[in-house]
């Protein structure tokens, strides 16, 4: 399509004064456009720099001007040219005819030409472009321009060369090219920003042709990636020690942390943590995370707009001591040993392990060398190790030498309960965590003893005494009768 030439009213055989434009304060430029369709932009160059831009809508249409007026001090003595460019609201753009003119600073005008005068245009070349891809992410895509060189008949125009320049931050993939043989030539353009720019494209061919076409650039969509460091780990499982991390929050395609972002929390274990946290200024967040049960917790950190950015973390949680490990009542009367206390606790190699009782004792005794009282007769049997190592000549604090069940494991020393001090009792056991000294663990553990495995009273490794009166043991087994007054007073 055609746009209707530029008239230039002041201009007189291709010249215009300087007095004319003096008195009018500026070059009048008349564009007779036959159809002003709203949604289009018309915008004005001289010498191929923009002048003035209009954008033709329903309010504008009105005040469509007469003419355009080129301010004197961006025109220069000699020769000038004066073009327009008419984009529709799809892009496309659409080069006038160039016209050119002479500023002359006299009436004496200069004639040339065989017929001693001069045209009033000088046209030969058209630059179209036709936006092909627009709208393009920032950073992400590009935006496409086809550019087409045509002479005045129409004719593609190849082999010439096309230069480029363009506002703001955008880049033109290069900074010139040459028209193929259809006379076109395709421009990618790039921009890390969100904006809109023009992209002017000048000709090397005389008189020069020149298009401007306008591109925008859209927000790119962020690209989210969490991130989590575990700044202190193990803390005590006590309900108040904590653990603690540090979230980062970043946009992949700037690099930059995002603020104000939620990062809903979740864990797979018994933990205090909030259900939230917030992203500051710089895009961190940081999250503490108490715990009252020992061992492994995961941690699952969710950005709440986008589920499907998340980070994980695998945070321990240390033994809270002491802890009770078991409660039960127990009916005592006769010779009791240990593992009678100690029934449903999972013993543990080297912990302390202390008893409490509702009911105390009429005596306590300990069994005869290489003897312990059976789990399973509870009498005292030689030939079962101990497991336990006792703090005092009594049962209440013991270590551990072994680990096991609890009912499953025999200490040397026993309770005897007569008279008055038969009857049920309320049983504590609590775990002092590791006692730190330099036992060492045996290479297997003791499950189930029995009297018949093992050796009899009558064996070279048993002392043998008979045992008091009305006592619940085996009469081979070995006993010694310890007196509550021989007993040393318990350290806890």
């Amino acid at each position: 399509m055609d746009l209707p030439i530029p008239l230039l009213p002041q201009m007189i055989s291709g010249n215009i004064l300087l007095e004319e434009i003096s008195s009018s304060e500026g070059i009048k430029v008349s564009i007779p456009l036959n159809n002003k369709t709203t949604g289009n932009t018309l915008r004005l160059f001289l010498n191929n720099v923009l002048i003035t831009t209009f954008v033709i809508d329903d309010e504008s249409l009105s005040q469509y001007p007469d003419y355009f007026l080129i301010p004197i001090k961006a025109a220069h003595k000699g020769k000038n040219s004066v073009h327009y460019v008419l984009t529709d609201d799809s892009g496309l753009s659409i080069n006038s005819k160039h016209v050119t003119f002479t500023l002359s600073s006299s009436r004496v005008i200069e004639l040339s030409g065989k017929d001693n005068a001069i045209s009033p245009l000088a046209v030969q070349y058209n630059l179209q472009s036709l936006i092909i891809v627009n709208n393009a992410q920032a950073g992400i895509s590009d935006n496409i321009i086809l550019y087409t060189l045509t002479n005045e008949n129409g004719e593609p125009q190849s082999g010439d060369y096309l230069f480029f320049s363009a506002t703001g931050n955008a880049k033109p993939a290069v900074a010139y090219g040459t028209t193929n043989g259809s006379g076109q030539f395709l421009l990618t353009v790039t921009n890390p920003v969100a904006e809109n720019v023009l992209i002017t494209a000048n000709t090397n061919t005389t008189p020069p042709a020149s298009n401007t076409a306008e591109l925008t650039f859209t927000p790119a969509p962020p690209n989210y990636v969490l991130t989590s460091t575990l700044l202190s780990d193990n803390a005590i499982a006590n309900g108040v020690a904590q653990n603690t991390v540090r979230l980062m929050l970043t946009d992949a395609n700037t690099g930059l942390g995002v603020s104000g972002r939620i990062v809903a929390i979740s864990a797979n274990g018994p933990a205090d943590y909030p259900s939230s946290v917030y992203t500051d200024s710089a895009g961190y967040a940081y999250l503490a995370i108490s715990s009252t049960e020992a061992g492994t917790l995961t941690v699952t950190c969710f950005l709440q707009s986008d589920p499907t950015v998340t980070s994980v973390s695998l945070m321990t949680f240390a033994q809270s001591y002491p802890r009770l490990v078991a409660t039960h009542s127990v009916y005592l009367s006769g010779y009791v040993g240990i593992h009678k206390f100690m029934a449903g606790v999972q013993v543990m190699f080297n912990h302390r392990y202390h008893i409490s009782l509702t009911r105390q004792p009429s005596s306590t005794g300990k069994c005869g060398t290489n003897a312990a009282v059976s789990t399973v007769t509870n009498s005292c049997t030689a030939g079962i190790p101990a497991r336990y190592t006792l703090l005092a000549y009594s049962l209440e604090d013991a270590v551990a030498t072994d680990s096991g069940n609890g009912s499953d494991l025999a200490a040397d020393v026993y309770y005897n309960y007569s008279g008055n001090n038969i009857g049920e009792s309320y049983v504590e056991v609590y775990d002092y965590g590791p006692y730190y000294s330099t036992l060492s663990e045996p290479g297997s553990v003791l499950i189930n003893d029995s009297a018949e495995n093992v050796p009899t009273g009558n064996s070279a490794s048993c002392s043998c005494f008979s045992p008091p009166e009305n006592q619940d043991i085996d009469g081979e087994s070995a006993l010694i009768e310890i007196t509550p007054d021989a007993v040393p007073p318990k350290t806890l």
